[in-house]
């Protein structure tokens, strides 16, 4: 899938996560993958397939963050939110679902909450590594794209592996017309 998915070879990475489920029906990690592929084919049923994997495992944060960005890509902003306001609270809730609901507070016009999401983020990052990727995120909700294209560059220096997702990920959509983003994607061998 990670392979396939970057690649926008989306029918094959849900044929094998397919022939996977078949093998592991019960599995949330495999689940969550084919809410993902979903979600990354920019199809509005990736909050369908994040639910179900929610009634194998309601806990399950990753299966959240997913349903929180199908219903944010669906502008259903208030349901995002409360999907990742639910996990904020857990002990090891990752920088990924804090920017992610940056990004949710900027889309719905809550840019208080929105920057105050990007001054924790920003804080963290003096103590710990907190991936540029993720601090973009929330830049490209509040639409300051120079910044967000900053920081993907940063995290291009960086190598961080979440980049392969650049090219498909609905998140980036609003740099996709930029010549910026073709570069970027382009020095890493991905298609736009």
């Amino acid at each position: 899938m990670a392979y396939l998915v970057p690649h926008r070879k989306f029918v094959e990475a849900m044929a094998s996560l397919r022939r996977a489920e078949d093998l592991d029906p019960l599995s949330v990690r495999l689940n969550a993958s084919l809410a993902l592929v979903v979600y990354m084919m920019d199809d509005y049923e990736g909050a369908k397939q994040a639910q179900q994997t929610l009634e194998l495992d309601p806990h399950f944060g990753t299966a959240r963050l997913f349903l929180a960005l199908a219903q944010l890509k669906q502008s259903r902003y208030r349901e995002a939110i409360a999907a990742l306001e639910g996990i904020r609270t857990a002990k090891d809730i990752g920088p990924l679902l804090i920017a992610a609901l940056g990004q949710c507070y900027a889309a719905a016009g809550d840019l208080v909450k929105a920057r105050e999401v990007l001054r924790w983020l920003l804080a963290r990052s003096h103590t710990r590594y907190i991936a540029p990727i993720d601090i973009a995120r929330v830049h490209i909700g509040l639409g300051d794209y120079e910044q967000a294209f900053k920081l993907l560059h940063q995290a291009l220096r960086q190598h961080c592996g979440r980049l392969i997702w650049l090219g498909v990920h609905p998140m980036f959509a609003p740099l996709r017309s930029d010549k910026r983003f073709v570069q970027l994607l382009s020095s890493m061998h991905l298609k736009a």
